[in-house]
């Protein structure tokens, strides 16, 4: 049987045809390419069992493949963007995730209490995303879709369907088949932060968006043309391996291969961005088709060849994938929160114990959620998006933080005799107000302040508050704060210029308030046991401290 453009659906006995436009609608279903795994174009998948390949049932030859698209690219871009999670991670890179991220224990072992291991890449990312923080600097161009035009079925398949044997077709065949693959080449560099705490990843977000993108990726062109993006990149990249720890990758697809992340491999210095630029921007320019590679393949419902089986669709992919990944994060918290028992036993028992309760709830939940989607396609339970979960490194938290701009009065007579009252700006302080957790475990009066700010000057304040006021804690040991992390002065040359206050210095003061703002600020506490753990705040909103303003009298 052939069909091209049409699909065969037998139903009842009789026969009859799906049109272009409802076939279409069987070919929204996607899976992402792995070099791994040997589903390829004609595959047979069962989307309950998406690791185990099927027959190939379909019947064709490799010239029956063709470009169903343009013959160029269809879209070239490099860019510039901030990643915060691993979902986002994944659809950046086309990762090998959807359903693939389950790994391989069985629902009976997690039952059990075995605990999950995701089998895909950056897996430590999607573990711990709170404290984890990626830039991507990518080039790639898409190529659009190459794939089958014509379906034909083998034999005998095709008579499984017509005697009414749908369950032996599942079993051979699968629920859905490949006919199409979207190619693209790509290269890109990662750099990943990582052993962040909760709030300088944050705080880094924060940095970054206020100095270049608020959402979304940015043109790489735009910072590679600005010696002044350059030079607040090299701040952002200083800053960050300063907080976590930092490795930088590479990733190659289609294109010469291995050969073109070897190039950009050459510049693996995270804070020349124009280098990393440059490579891309070589690399990206000799890009082709017959150069691209798959990145993910396009799947058809069985159902078009008129097999009666249920029909699963991408949400169910998408259930499953945010349950195995929220799974694997308890996991990886219960055996964190379990470590505590050694290094500071005393906190386990009075703040973490209790907690276990509640997340090893959640967790069977999540198993019982999984295996309901996979076996009775029931996905309907939502997961907490956050666990809630604090650790021992999660001491400060900022309920604001804001400039707090002092202003001089000057009186100017204007040429028609009148006094005219203009404010100067004069200082600026930066102050704190939130609240401490663990209070009676650390020494947050004595901590040592640190400012990472587009100056490229970290300045270490010893001990580190300007002042600072710590209420008594409270019986969960939470304690309010609030303190001066940094002031900066300065000396306004005022002058009159035809009756209005005109200042010789007005670029230092402007420059000096643009340091604070686009600053951020970490706190080094000492914990009693010993540890010396850092939060990071930042950068203050708030308070725009205009250079000059109309008095207020």
């Amino acid at each position: 049987m052939t069909y091209p453009i049409k699909f065969l659906c037998v139903l009842a006995g009789s026969i009859s045809w799906f049109s272009e436009a409802q076939a279409q609608d069987l070919r929204s279903l996607r899976l992402p390419y792995s070099t791994a795994s040997p589903i390829t174009i004609g595959s047979g998948i069962d989307i309950d069992l998406i690791n185990q390949q099927r027959f190939t049932c379909m019947n064709f030859n490799e010239e029956d493949i063709k470009w169903l698209d343009s013959s160029g690219a269809t879209q070239t871009s490099s860019t510039i963007e901030l990643v915060s999670d691993y979902k986002s991670l994944a659809k950046t890179l086309e990762l090998d995730v959807d359903y693939k991220a389950k790994g391989d224990v069985s629902i009976a072992a997690l039952k059990a209490g075995a605990s999950l291991q995701l089998n895909s890449k950056y897996q430590d990312f999607a573990r711990d995303e709170s404290r984890t923080l990626a830039i991507v600097v990518k080039a790639v161009s898409y190529y659009g879709r190459k794939g089958l035009r014509e379906y034909k079925l083998k034999q005998p398949f095709d008579q499984y369907i017509l005697a009414g044997n749908h369950e032996e077709f599942r079993t051979r065949c699968g629920t859905h088949t490949v006919v199409a693959e979207s190619r693209q080449s790509m290269v890109s560099a990662i750099i990943m932060i990582t052993d962040l705490g909760r709030t300088s990843k944050t705080s880094l977000e924060n940095l970054y968006k206020s100095t270049f993108s608020a959402s979304g990726a940015i043109e790489a062109v735009k910072v590679e043309a600005s010696d002044e993006l350059t030079l607040k990149w090299k701040n952002i990249v200083d800053t960050a391996s300063k907080l976590g720890t930092m490795k930088i990758s590479f990733e190659s697809r289609g294109g010469s291969g291995v050969s073109d992340a070897l190039k950009i491999a050459a510049s693996n210095n995270p804070e020349d961005i124009k280098a990393i630029l440059t490579s891309l921007t070589s690399l990206g320019s000799s890009f082709t088709q017959s150069k691209s590679a798959p990145y993910e393949y396009l799947l058809i419902s069985n159902s078009a060849f008129g097999a009666k089986i249920k029909i699963a669709d991408i949400s169910k992919l998408e259930s499953l994938n945010s349950y195995f990944e929220q799974l694997a994060k308890i996991d990886f918290a219960l055996n964190r929160i379990t470590n505590y028992k050694n290094s500071f036993q005393e906190i386990y028992d009075r703040f973490y114990k209790p907690v276990l309760t509640k997340i090893n709830g959640v967790r069977s939940n999540l198993v019982n959620a999984i295996e309901q989607c996979v076996l009775n396609d029931d996905c309907g339970y939502i997961p907490p998006n956050d666990l809630g979960i604090l650790y021992l490194e999660d001491i400060i938290t900022a309920d604001t933080l804001t400039l707090d701009c002092s202003y001089t009065k000057y009186d100017i007579t204007d040429t028609q005799g009148k006094i005219r009252s203009t404010d100067v700006l004069y200082g600026i302080a930066v102050n704190l107000k939130g609240r401490i957790r663990l209070a009676d475990f650390v020494s947050v009066e004595n901590a040592i302040v640190a400012r990472f700010g587009p100056d490229s000057q970290t300045t270490k304040f010893n001990p580190g508050f300007l002042g600072v006021s710590v209420s008594q804690p409270d019986q969960a040991g939470n304690a309010r704060i609030a303190a001066t992390l940094d002031y900066r002065g300065f000396k306004p040359d005022v002058v009159n210029s035809g009756g209005t206050i005109a200042l010789n210095n007005q670029k230092e003061i402007t420059e000096g308030r643009e340091t604070l703002q686009n600053s951020i600020f970490s706190i080094s506490i000492q914990a009693k046991n010993g540890m010396s753990i850092i939060n990071t705040v930042g950068p203050a909103f708030g308070g725009n401290c205009p250079i000059t303003r109309v008095s207020l009298q």
